[in-house]
């Protein structure tokens, strides 16, 4: 049986979120190292590619389908099915949606219209309105490692701060198949401050905005991982220049 019970020593909570962002570092530099000089031309043309967002509608919603088919194929049809309940009025949403107090998304298109990526965030019931957090999020393969999820994560962070968001928190893990999650959050500032694992749940001070009936419905919704040894973590960006509404 998987503990659940929460830090409620603040230095012991502290001190377990520091151990885990130190090993992002450290994973993050040997990730550097390793990682060969790309000479091509196609790596240059990636990076300088400006992406374009385009709100997801009835019009397109065919089509991201079938791109959350491809990148998100280890999930199965959820992330094609959470993306068309956002469509829907919130009288006709799943009952599983309840816990959701909005939704939006975006397809991210290249240079030439191609749909090569989704991006989104939704609010949590029960959260401070003034949160969200980065929903289904991915490219096409052989597209990462160029700069281009910067872009995607920039954009939804713009569209948050328009609705007067302050804070966008993300869901990752340690699990094999985010590998090179820790990465990609660490170069774009967004250091975990919480840890949902075994051994309980680990908030450092820069998460004591999340309530605790909110870490543990996230810890609900990520025991069987958590029960495997994942280590489940809460990381956190604020968000400059946010319009207070």
């Amino acid at each position: 049986m998987s503990h659940t019970f929460d830090s409620l020593n603040a230095n012991e909570g502290e001190d377990v979120v520091k151990k885990f962002n130190e090993a992002d570092a450290h994973a993050v530099e040997a990730s550097a190292l390793a990682k060969t000089q790309d000479s091509g031309q196609q790596g240059s043309a990636l990076e300088s590619m400006k992406l374009q967002f385009e709100p997801l509608s009835p019009e397109n919603l065919a089509q991201a389908k079938t791109l959350c088919d491809t990148v998100f194929a280890l999930e199965g049809d959820a992330a094609a099915r959470d993306l068309e309940s956002s469509l829907l009025p919130i009288d006709r949403r799943p009952v599983s949606d309840a816990m959701y107090s909005e939704k939006r998304y975006w397809i991210v298109r290249d240079s030439s219209g191609k749909a090569v990526g989704i991006t989104g965030m939704y609010g949590l019931a029960g959260d401070k309105p003034e949160h969200c957090w980065l929903g289904w999020f991915a490219l096409m393969p052989g597209l990462t490692g160029h700069r281009l999820g910067t872009q995607m994560l920039d954009h939804t962070m713009r569209e948050a701060g328009k609705e007067g968001k302050t804070d966008l928190y993300v869901i990752s893990s340690d699990h094999p198949d985010m590998a090179g999650n820790a990465k990609f959050y660490r170069e774009n500032r967004c250091p975990i401050v919480a840890v949902l694992n075994n051994s309980g749940n680990h908030i450092s001070k820069d998460g004591a905005e999340l309530s605790q009936p909110l870490i543990r419905g996230t810890r609900e919704h990520y025991q069987s991982f958590i029960d495997q040894g994942v280590n489940i973590f809460i990381r956190r960006r604020s968000i400059e220049n946010a319009d207070r509404v």
